[in-house]
């Protein structure tokens, strides 16, 4: 992995001077929106510094839990790409599942997908990355499906690699076109960079070279530093957090394996711990809204059953007295015994979902 420094911050997060190489930068023109990019050979931050300067801020500002939508456009091209494959139909289920997550949220960023032709939950269950995620999302009350994960190289295996030795050059290149098209259609904010993909592995990933790869690098010191760089994806600007792939403590000895652990662990809850409290607070606000809305219900239920015994009354005793009986527009007995029974059923509906009793 790439060695990083860490510069401090000063002034507002949003205005912040990042530095970086102007021909990797991918800097758009001074009408387009992001910060402000400084000539420099590094370009790095501190993790709390993007955490109460722009993440905390921006889950601040959100009013409402946004998924990326299944049935968003994006999905028909991955999908023709599978369709035109012959791929696992799971493959392009799982992909499209990963990627529904919140996009108020960080994303994930891993290497290249493992087991995609099983069904969703076996194919978590049987790949330790994202068994771990899960796990690491789970202490602080988040679930895999809240948040959006993608590949540097959608869709491809090292399996599916290695017997297509002729055709991975161009897939290889199409798949990390499919990652870019992501970055600019969705524009996540954050991403977490824990992929281990490096131009130097000639075998598997042959000779694939892209500007765009560096921006989105991991580096194992910068995660022990909890570096944070940035980049323009055409106009899209992105904080990438530096991580590294889980599985890179597979290769390490137990003393160094359980300090990766802790270094990665730590990063996730930094970076989704405000993600979850958000979550809970929108949760618990609309339980709130639902519960008002519901008791609006009933009440309206209520005066409109008032209403209904006092037209009875007024209209039994004008009978009496022989009016009403060649009245226009009186509602007939049975008409009010079928409203009656439909707002019976309303309320029994309603009802299983309060705590409130009518």
């Amino acid at each position: 992995m790439i060695n990083d420094t860490e510069e401090g911050l000063s002034g507002d997060f949003n205005s912040l001077m990042l530095q970086e190489n102007p021909s990797e930068s991918g800097r758009p023109t001074s009408s387009q929106p992001g910060p402000s990019l400084k000539v420099s050979p590094s370009i790095q931050c501190p993790l709390d510094q993007l955490f109460k300067r722009s993440l905390q801020p921006n889950l601040n500002s959100q009013r409402a839990l946004d998924r990326i939508d299944p049935s968003h456009p994006f999905f028909t091209k991955v999908e023709s790409i599978c369709q035109e494959n012959e791929w696992p139909e799971h493959r392009f289920k799982n992909f499209r599942r990963l990627i529904c997550g919140v996009r108020n949220f960080p994303c994930i960023l891993l290497q290249n997908p493992k087991n995609d032709h099983l069904e969703y939950n076996e194919m978590v269950r049987k790949t330790k990355t994202l068994r771990w995620i899960q796990a690491t999302l789970n202490e602080i009350g988040l679930e895999l499906d809240d948040i959006i994960i993608i590949d540097l190289f959608p869709l491809l295996t090292d399996e599916w690699l290695d017997q297509h030795p002729n055709e991975r050059a161009k897939y290889i290149k199409d798949m990390f076109q499919l990652t870019l098209d992501f970055i600019q259609e969705f524009k996540p904010p954050i991403i977490l960079s824990c992929q281990c993909w490096k131009p130097t592995k000639k075998v598997r990933w042959g000779q694939f070279e892209h500007n765009d790869t560096q921006k989105l690098r991991s580096s194992m010191d910068g995660a022990k530093l909890q570096s944070v760089s940035g980049a323009y994806f055409g106009a899209h600007f992105t904080y990438v957090v530096q991580g590294f792939h889980p599985a890179k403590w597979g290769w390490v000895k137990e003393k160094e394996r359980i300090g990766l652990q802790i270094t990665l662990r730590q990063i996730i809850h930094s970076l989704f711990n405000p993600c979850a409290t958000w979550q809970m607070d929108y949760k618990q606000a609309l339980e709130i809204k639902h519960t008002d809305k519901i008791h609006s219900i009933k009440m309206l239920i209520y005066t409109l059953r008032q209403r209904e015994t006092e037209y009875e009354n007024i209209r039994e005793e004008g009978l009496a007295l022989g009016m009403f009986k060649n009245h226009q527009g009186s509602t007939s007995p049975e008409a009010w015994v079928a409203l009656k029974n439909a707002l019976d059923a309303i309320i029994g509906n309603i009802s299983r979902n309060s705590k409130e009793p009518f």
